[in-house]
């Protein structure tokens, strides 16, 4: 199992084939683009039953199509003046060695255990923009104090505050689904409804100026994420995710539509196990069964085929499926292939899932 658990598939656009078990979410840039300063330049749509976030596009599509612009706003797009003054101060720290031996030498004469320098964004990566209010928020009194340079008002310090507050759960998200050392596909669904009740919950502090960045964030997360569960792939993977199971979808019908899904090929792997022991079951039978009626075994061997299973490849998936499904969900922090491995009670899902949970939710090595 353990060759087959990270697969990344280098097929990407349109012309990845839908029987693929993967999920294209490109850099996660359904996340990236919500928050970062970049238009979006990829789209959501239903390839098959799949769903999948195409590559992003060429910039000159985005240049012909400026109505989708404005369709896509740029959550930070309020605070871009704060955000350049930010990137200003940090500019002016990294050209002036004085200014940074001061910025050190107060965080040295006040206690600091690791001093930091201040980190400058960078546009490809918007997690960076992050990173950049975080540090200065951080050492907000030793920039202050020690930077002879054009500062935040009271206001702008605590909208980059604010800020940190509304985008990190943003990057644990995003990181959590670059984890490249397991499969990450199963977590979509239940780290997605997490985000959105984050987001709630966000809504509801007593924010002074980030109240609407939120609103926009929450908007974007539904708008790209609206049906996420009726994709085969992710569907499937979270089913076969025993910490997951069928608890994390919110609709009934994607639940049932993925377990259909995994029950098809649980009922493929019977199938196939059926023919590769036709000749030995056969072979047994007829060894096995006297033919003397006097034989002391007769009745024995009457009970044993009645009790065998008569029923079809596909009723004796259901039954299996049924069965993992309705048994508890294990511990949030139990490693779901280790589970697997020690789970031969069912032996057919088993196998279903080396092909169906190696699937991971970004489509190319992550900036994380």
């Amino acid at each position: 199992m353990s060759g087959q658990l990270c697969k990344r598939d280098g097929r990407s656009g349109s012309g990845a084939s839908s029987s693929t078990p993967y999920i294209y979410f490109s850099r996660l840039r359904v996340l990236e683009n919500t928050v970062s300063n970049k238009e979006p330049t990829s789209n959501l749509y239903d390839h098959g039953q799949d769903t999948v976030i195409l590559e992003e596009e060429a910039a000159t599509d985005d240049l012909n199509r400026p109505e989708q612009s404005t369709e896509n706003p740029n959550a930070l797009k309020h605070f871009v003046s704060i955000q350049q003054k930010v990137k200003t101060i940090v500019a002016f720290s990294k050209r002036s060695c004085q200014a940074t031996e001061r910025l050190l030498t107060y965080q040295q004469n006040n206690g600091a255990g690791h001093v930091k320098k201040l980190v400058q964004e960078v546009p490809t990566r918007w997690n960076s923009t992050l990173c950049m209010l975080e540090r200065i928020v951080e050492i907000k009194d030793a920039v202050k104090t020690s930077l002879d340079f054009e500062q935040l008002t009271d206001d702008e310090w605590n909208i980059c505050s604010e800020l940190c507050s509304a985008l990190t759960p943003f990057v644990q998200v995003s990181t959590r689904l670059s984890a490249e050392s397991c499969p990450t596909g199963s977590q979509v669904i239940v780290l997605t409804m997490g985000l959105l009740s984050v987001c709630t919950q966000l809504l509801q502090r007593p924010f002074n100026s980030v109240t609407r960045n939120v609103e926009e964030l929450t908007k974007g997360l539904k708008d790209r994420f609206h049906n996420v569960e009726m994709s085969k792939s992710i569907g499937v993977a979270t089913l076969l995710d025993p910490r997951f199971k069928t608890l994390v979808f919110e609709s009934r019908v994607a639940a049932e539509n993925a377990k259909k899904q995994l029950i098809e090929p649980v009922a493929q792997k019977m199938g196939d196990r059926r023919l590769t022991n036709t000749g030995q079951s056969h072979e047994t039978v007829s060894t096995s069964t006297p033919t003397d009626p006097s034989s002391l075994w007769r009745a024995y061997d009457a009970i044993v085929k009645s009790t065998q299973s008569q029923g079809t490849p596909q009723s004796a998936a259901i039954v299996e499926v049924q069965w993992y499904l309705g048994s508890p969900v294990v511990s949030r922090s139990e490693e779901p292939l280790a589970w697997w491995r020690e789970k031969y009670i069912f032996p057919n899902i088993s196998k279903v899932v080396k092909e169906k949970f190696n699937i991971v939710a970004p489509s190319v090595q992550s900036d994380f």
